[in-house]
């Protein structure tokens, strides 16, 4: 069966048909057209079609011209202008620079060498490779809020009014934009959209979420909110499989 593949800000990414969620092991695709170029509205989803020449279990393409090429489940891949190129499956040392590198991102090429006990140049080339597949996304300072103001941190849940492409397209294009939702996930359940916020104060909040309730463009049917109340564990990377 062909995978599905949803089209979100420029991006495709593989999502198994049986499932919500993305498959395990597939990197992001970069999509290399707008948009508006490629047919696809932003979070329009598309059933693909399977590529011909091959006996593998997944397949990605589009309807404008991009070649549907067969997906081998464990690996990633990204596009090239008209072609899949695959990466290879991850080893240990790669699962080691991942672990390394979440860990510490400012660390220096060599001392990660050092590290996983490789040479500096075969050691950036496994870096680079995996920035360009996409697992290495970017890197950041983690910082904590309460040691520079004490932003009150809020989580969201929010249920749109009808579940068109259109409405989740316009509301997700405000979360991006707003300062103050600093993580957005869509899910399934009870409601449409998790968020996480950074408010100055509660005024501030019931400022912020009653402009998007007024909004009508927005669709919002509900808005639930939970303040955090302690940060028990926070996030500082994801488990390497």
């Amino acid at each position: 069966m062909a995978a599905v593949s949803r089209h979100v800000k420029g991006r495709m990414r593989l999502v198994h048909p049986d499932s919500s969620e993305f498959w395990p092991n597939i990197a992001p695709i970069e999509f290399l057209h707008e948009a508006t170029e490629s047919g696809l509205s932003l979070g329009q989803t598309k059933r693909v079609k399977l590529g011909k020449n091959s006996g593998l279990d997944g397949a990605a393409g589009n309807s404008e011209g991009l070649q549907a090429t067969k997906w081998p489940e464990p690996t990633g891949a990204f596009y090239t202008e008209n072609h899949v190129t695959p990466m290879k499956p991850l080893d240990r040392i790669d699962r080691q620079i991942l672990e390394i590198l979440q860990a510490d991102g400012r660390l220096t090429n060599q001392a990660l060498s050092e590290r996983v006990s490789l040479s500096a140049r075969a050691c950036l080339d496994r870096v680079r490779r995996l920035e360009k597949a996409g697992i290495i996304s970017g890197y950041m300072a983690q910082l904590e809020p309460r040691k520079f103001g004490g932003l009150l941190t809020i989580f969201v849940e929010v249920s749109l009014r009808d579940q068109s492409a259109a409405t989740f397209t316009r509301f997700e294009a405000r979360m991006r934009a707003a300062e103050e939702v600093i993580e957005c996930f869509l899910v399934s359940g009870a409601c449409d959209y998790v968020l996480r916020l950074a408010c100055e104060d509660l005024d501030h909040y019931r400022d912020l979420t009653n402009t998007w309730s007024d909004d009508l463009t927005l669709g919002i049917e509900r808005i639930a909110s939970k303040p955090e109340l302690q940060t028990v564990k926070p996030f500082r990377g994801y488990p390497i499989p």
